[in-house]
């Protein structure tokens, strides 16, 4: 029979029980997560080992724990020791975590014992703790998670790139995630954003390892291009001088084809904000034709448009956001526009250029759209009735924006950061079965660490992308409902396997993940919710059945919002790494 990987709180099956004023506090800080396992709070096994030396600690000092910290029982606890040469202590009660502080501390305790003792000093760490040392090797641990943790707090590769919280932002967790790599790697690793998403970790990432990241999204896979290294403010300003020129000359043709409308909507925008703006908004909604819809206005024909463009018959001017989405992500002239800035990327010879410009349009998209809830599933008005004044006009205020200047302003600005950053950012097409294919074959005799960010949620999170991928793949798809989302079926969109009614099923497919990633003799680190549909000691017990590895864990609290942009909620947020035995 397999050993549970698990141990019950406060200890089962001989393993030693842990006293429960040590518990509590390694609890209460996150030094130790916990997890629910067949309804009974546990700890990971490797964990408890990891962690054994402050466990004798505390135990030792036990009484004097509690004579220091008397508001120990109302879990207010101010510090303590970690060590004979060190201790924690907090400047308020109860204090203020950083994500990465469990993982970080868990660095520091293996540093403990290594170096000289030297006089004490006190260091500011992370969030409101202070770490007061004579171990030479833990000050200097202390000091470069410190500045680690600052260099990512303060890249704005990633507020540039990703605008949008409905892409699921590890921003904040790109700490927490980095210090666990940390532990179990090398500077010789490769680190794998197998499912990169908004390509926040693998910028965070690139910045220690040479990082790769891949998507089954190609618009994903851009986003994690333009957060790495290797771009500069000298080539931005080149690029812009080739592109927008073209674009500009290619917005005055599709202009001139929609030239009443664009007239309609520029009155608009300049009208007062009273009732007479709704009636004209509802005016130009309902003359304003968008695919599939046979309507027409003075000559433009969507449907007929798309139609020549499909067959190949006519392909200029670019005319998709044009035809589907404008007065619903986004206004007609900004439709022009971006129609207009895909059509000057294209002309782009370079690949590395061409990719950056693509990447930036998918950032300027993504932070200019004008949605319901946070997503592209549904645009912000749905009819043009019972219409609330103020919305319409902060939609309106949104949709006078520039596209072009807002797209020239975030390539300057990632190309500024890209100087800061270390090294390029390589990608690799997913999902994530053909791209560990093709890592096995890039990665030979590599040590690699290979990230999993799996949705957390049984949704089809395509449907929310669709805009930005579209803007990508510019292959005029289907179009189904208010929306405008291609049909699955059809090929329009990735399917993913995580859309699902069935939970096991989502718990295998990130047991096959993981157990895929150490077959071929690879770390995978795992970061989940425990407000997530599949139960993480679940997946983890699943994956020790099947492999037999060592599984360490560290957790944070965070503030998540969800699909539909409701009020955060407070979840706590698992990094899982999984390594064989040897």
């Amino acid at each position: 029979m397999t050993k549970s990987p698990f141990v019950r709180i406060p200890g089962e099956g001989g393993a030693e029980p842990v006293d429960s004023g040590a518990m509590r506090l390694l609890v209460e800080f996150g030094l130790l997560p916990t997890y629910v396992r067949n309804g009974e709070r546990c700890a990971l096994v490797d964990d408890l080992r990891a962690l054994a030396p402050l466990i004798d600690i505390l135990k030792s000092r036990a009484r004097e724990v509690a004579r220091e910290h008397p508001l120990l029982d109302a879990g207010a606890v101010g510090g303590f020791p970690l060590s004979a040469a060190s201790r924690l202590d907090f400047t308020s009660v109860p204090p203020k975590m950083d994500p990465a502080f469990c993982a970080a501390m868990r660095r520091i305790l293996g540093a403990e014992w290594k170096g000289e003792l030297e006089a004490a000093q006190a260091i500011p760490y992370l969030g409101d703790a202070v770490l007061t040392t004579r171990s030479a090797a833990s000050a200097e641990m202390a000091a470069t998670q410190i500045a680690r943790v600052r260099d990512l707090a303060d890249s704005k590769a990633n507020v540039f790139a990703n605008s949008a919280y409905y892409m699921g932002s590890k921003r904040a967790l790109s700490g927490l995630i980095v210090e666990a790599a940390e532990r179990h790697s090398s500077r010789d690793t490769v680190f794998v954003d197998l499912m990169c998403g908004s390509g926040v970790v693998a910028g965070a990432a690139g910045r220690s390892w040479e990082c790769v990241a891949s998507d089954a999204q190609v618009f994903c896979r851009l986003l994690a291009i333009v957060q790495g290294g290797g771009f500069s403010r000298a080539r931005a300003e080149r690029l812009l001088a080739r592109i927008m020129p073209c674009a500009r000359q290619h917005a005055q043709d599709l202009a001139s084809r929609v030239h009443g409308l664009l007239s309609l909507e520029d009155r608009l925008f300049h009208s007062d904000i009273d009732d007479a703006l709704l009636q004209k908004y509802r005016d130009l909604s309902r003359v304003l034709p968008t695919f599939p819809g046979t309507g027409e206005h003075d000559g433009w024909k969507p449907a007929e448009v798309v139609r020549l463009r499909r067959s190949g018959a006519e392909r200029y001017p670019y005319a998709l956001f044009t035809a589907y989405f404008a007065g619903v992500y986004f206004g007609l002239r900004q439709c022009v526009e971006i129609d207009s800035l895909r059509f000057a990327i294209d002309t782009v010879a370079e690949e590395e250029e061409r990719d950056w410009a693509l990447g930036v349009l998918v950032a300027a998209l993504s932070g200019a759209g004008t949605t319901y809830g946070a997503h592209f599933a549904q645009p912000p008005m749905r009819g043009d009735k019972d219409l609330p004044l103020r919305k319409v006009a902060r939609l309106l205020e949104n949709q006078a924006k520039s596209l072009f200047h807002e797209f020239a302003i975030r390539l300057e600005n990632l190309a500024a950061e890209s100087e800061r950053a270390v090294r390029p950012i390589r990608t690799v097409p997913g999902p994530w079965r053909e791209a560990l294919n093709k890592l096995r074959e890039q990665c030979f005799d590599r040590d690699v660490l290979v990230y999993v960010d799996a949705p957390y949620r049984r949704e089809e999170y395509s449907r929310y992308y669709h805009v930005l991928e579209t803007a990508v793949r510019y292959d005029y798809p289907s179009a189904i409902g208010r929306g405008k989302v291609p049909l699955k079926s059809a090929g329009g969109r990735f399917a993913s396997p995580f859309f699902t009614r069935n939970v096991h099923g989502v718990e295998g497919e990130l047991a096959n993940i993981i157990q895929q990633v150490l077959a071929a003799g690879w770390k995978c680190i795992w970061s989940y919710s425990d407000a997530a549909d599949a139960n993480i000691a679940t997946v983890i017990d699943e994956v020790a059945t099947r492999t037999s590895c060592q599984i360490e864990s560290f957790a944070a609290p965070y503030r998540y919002r969800g699909q539909g942009g409701h009020n955060p909620r407070a979840v706590t947020e698992f990094v899982v790494v999984f390594s064989s035995r040897t």
